[in-house]
């Protein structure tokens, strides 16, 4: 909770124009470059009594998981073998003509429309 003199000029503990707030803060680089490069460099190294190297374990860790019924590492194993689907949004009308949007409509929303369009009429038109 801020106490009154917490914002107040002349606050002893108030940053000066030009100071950083966070002197030594992160060091040069970003920490998840450098963790991406030992993961990298990890999962690259061969395995002692199969050769192979350690990610290839992971993935099949992972595979043998989802064939076990494990829906999370089966949505794991496929993203990073497919990748992720992606999803868009599809106008279904936007190749209908005029007349098939009508044709579409309720008796109801078809009213509703010529309403909203003479309330519209009303607005524009302009006595001169």
């Amino acid at each position: 909770m801020a106490q009154d003199h917490d914002f107040k000029k002349g606050n002893k503990y108030a940053w000066k124009p030009g100071q950083c707030g966070n002197p030594s803060g992160v060091g040069s680089g970003r920490p998840s470059k450098n963790l991406q490069k030992i993961a990298e460099a990890l999962g690259t190294e061969a395995h002692g009594k199969t050769g192979k190297d350690k990610d290839q374990h992971l993935m099949e860790a992972i595979y043998r998981r989802a064939c076990e019924g494990n829906i999370r590492a089966a949505e794991l194993y496929l993203a990073y073998r497919w990748g992720k689907p992606v999803q868009i949004n599809l106008n279904a009308d936007a190749d209908l003509t005029a007349e098939q949007k009508v044709s579409a409509m309720t008796h109801d929303q078809i009213v509703a429309r010529i309403g909203e369009m003479m309330s519209n009429l009303k607005g524009n038109s302009r006595v001169q």
